[in-house]
């Protein structure tokens, strides 16, 4: 049964993405890695929620895939001010 694909292979993406840069961080010996520890957690919420959600319209995995980037996006914009 194919369900919730979207919302998974997108959560997936960031936890593979979060890894990832987490790990450039430690090897430069470089910090802070909580931003990219926020989106391995987000990346891992979203596995769990395409999971255990029936199967959700396309309109509600994109809103929940786009959500977390545009919340990311606007709290940068703000920092950066």
């Amino acid at each position: 049964m194919k369900k919730n694909l979207i919302l998974r292979y997108f959560g997936l993406l960031l936890l593979i993405i979060g890894i990832s840069l987490n790990i450039k961080m430690y090897i430069d010996k470089a910090w802070p890695t909580f931003l990219f520890y926020v989106i391995i957690i987000i990346g891992i919420l979203q596995i769990i929620i395409s999971i255990l959600c029936k199967q959700m319209k396309k309109k509600w995995q994109i809103l929940w895939l786009v959500l977390p980037i545009t919340i990311g996006y606007i709290y940068l914009y703000q920092i950066a001010k």
